[in-house]
């Protein structure tokens, strides 16, 4: 059996996954209405074995509308008896996810600059001033402004695969927070408790 992948591949974030195989008559429908094909799926092609797909996998094409995850797929032929007697070539559907392994959150106290730092095991980062639309304000791990109250910023990173690229969505937000400043604290010095005072941050 030759199985062919007729979507598109690798898939950005998530997609659809179409799979067909030739050829594609001469299968035997048994009695009751069972199916002779049926389509099976692995994580890791056979580390994890092949797994029957459970809903719509019994003809001689097949699609998943939502994937999400690398999947390698594979078709099987039954006998009457219900044993295997053909398996078809393994296809790979990939599926390009570019996420950040950290984005933390921001404080400072009162009005001023802030560094916003993002981490990824590779690719592009871009910096948003909101969640969407605008243009790219910066480029790279770090981003750096002023700010005078609590805001979000936000960032993507952008992958590229097999002549694919893909940019992770939606954007990710970096929180910031300023605290608010000018809180009186009193402080007993010596033996005449003397007492002054010091602006400190929340």
């Amino acid at each position: 059996l030759n199985a062919s992948i007729t979507g598109s591949n690798p898939l950005c974030n998530t997609g659809t996954a179409a799979l067909t195989f030739t050829p594609a008559t001469g299968y035997q429908t048994f009695t009751g209405g069972g199916s002779a094909i049926q389509w099976q799926s692995s994580p890791d092609n056979g580390v994890t074995p092949f797994a029957n797909i459970a809903t719509g996998a019994t003809s001689v094409s097949y699609s998943n509308s939502s994937l999400s995850t690398p999947t390698y797929y594979r078709a099987i032929v039954k006998d009457g008896a219900g044993a295997t007697c053909l398996t078809s070539d393994v296809r790979f559907v990939d599926v390009i996810s570019p996420v950040f392994t950290s984005a933390p959150p921001v404080t400072r106290c009162g009005p001023g600059s802030v560094t916003m730092t993002v981490s990824a095991a590779s690719g592009d980062i871009n910096w948003y001033s909101a969640l969407s639309g605008g243009s790219s304000i910066q480029t790279g791990t770090t981003y750096s402004t002023s700010v005078t109250a609590s805001t979000s910023f936000y960032a993507t990173l952008t992958l590229t695969r097999s002549g694919t690229t893909c940019e992770s969505s939606p954007r990710t937000a970096i929180p910031v927070t300023v605290t608010a400043s000018g809180t009186q604290l009193a402080l007993t010095t010596g033996t005449q408790a003397a007492q002054t005072r010091d602006t400190i941050c929340n």
